[in-house]
């Protein structure tokens, strides 16, 4: 033991002596320590004490994840190898924080073995694996590090056998790729263009893990006159025509002119998550036609206007049929009556 600041003393000649114990074996606990100092004159005095020897947890020494890249939902593969002196009982990887699973990992001829299932609520980027890794005698070891060079024989000359080298480390992380805002197109639309100049709502379910940050509508002819874009802000509070707020029901009011030609028109709609992902444009096709007025007839029952023309000229047919008809069975005139019966 020294006093010089050497092997960990902290300063030299504070009369605190100092010495480093390297445990190459597997003991773990409280050991008992026999101290004695002596002076320049031959005189000596003794002491005992106990140091507890820590048990170290397992050190991951080998890892790779196959894809290490992928959108959430996407499946990975784990392989790594896991060393403690007194024997690995379990190999885990928590992704609860991210809204995942505890994996359990099994081994095979040395290896650790498991897959997993990027959780959808996991944050886009590099995003770090947090393992447990529990021994033979109950020590867990928390981690999102492996050693790299974590066999090197060299310092395992010097250090032990069950040294594991910590020299170079490295965080075991994946890649979450980002990915746009889900649109789930609603297909034809099919809308009456009235006399008047109406107002319509149009609504399209738009999702994402992240949240949805902007949602537009290119309105087209749908467009409002007093608007010098035809993008539009599509609505999910339960205004401007949205029926029920945080639904994930987009809504956006198309205007519907009386001068809008009758036919197929198209409106696309388009977004972004909050971190700037934007969706490709999905085409949702209007199908504008002509308003079918009604009138009631005998019975209740109602007659579009184009059944109504028909009706009418087959009376008119058929009027003019019993007209002639009538004409042709009229008897002669009489003497001194005109061919209508008068005098």
């Amino acid at each position: 033991m020294n006093d010089r600041g050497l092997d960990g003393d902290a300063m030299i000649g504070d009369q605190r002596f100092t010495t480093q114990i390297l445990v190459q074996g597997l003991e773990v606990g409280n050991i008992s320590l026999n101290v004695s100092a002596s002076d320049t004159w031959g005189l000596s005095t003794s002491g005992s004490g106990e140091i507890e020897i820590i048990n170290q947890g397992p050190r991951l020494y080998a890892f790779e994840v196959l894809p290490d890249t992928g959108p959430r939902g996407a499946v990975m593969i784990v392989n790594t190898q896991v060393y403690d002196g007194h024997g690995v009982e379990t190999v885990q990887i928590d992704l609860r924080d991210s809204g995942g699973d505890l994996i359990e990992l099994t081994q095979s001829d040395g290896v650790w073995i498991g897959m997993f299932t990027v959780p959808d609520s996991m944050t886009p980027g590099e995003q770090a694996l947090p393992f447990i890794l529990t021994d033979g005698l109950g020590e867990k070891e928390f981690t999102t590090l492996w050693h790299v060079d974590g066999q090197n024989t060299s310092l395992q000359t010097m250090y032990g056998p069950h040294h594991v080298s910590d020299l170079v480390m490295e965080e075991m992380k994946i890649n979450i790729l980002n990915t746009a805002p889900t649109i789930t197109n609603p297909g034809i639309q099919k809308i009456e263009r009235t006399k008047t100049s109406s107002t319509v709502v149009l609504e399209v379910a738009i999702s994402d893990s992240d949240g949805v940050l902007v949602a537009q509508a290119n309105l087209g002819v749908f467009t409002p006159l007093t608007s010098q874009s035809t993008w539009q802000t599509m609505y999910d509070d339960g205004t401007n025509g949205d029926a029920l707020a945080n639904d994930g029901i987009y809504s956006a009011e198309l205007h519907i002119r009386n001068t809008i030609p009758l036919g197929t028109h198209e409106v696309l709609i388009q977004a972004s998550d909050v971190y700037g992902k934007v969706s490709p444009s999905t085409s949702v096709p209007i199908q504008l036609t002509e308003e079918d007025s009604t009138v009631p007839v005998i019975g209740g029952k109602l007659l579009t206007s184009g059944l109504l023309i028909g009706v009418l000229v087959l009376s008119g047919i058929g009027v003019a049929v019993v007209v002639v008809i009538s004409i042709r069975n009229r008897p002669e005139s009489e003497p001194g009556q005109d061919r209508f019966g008068f005098n």
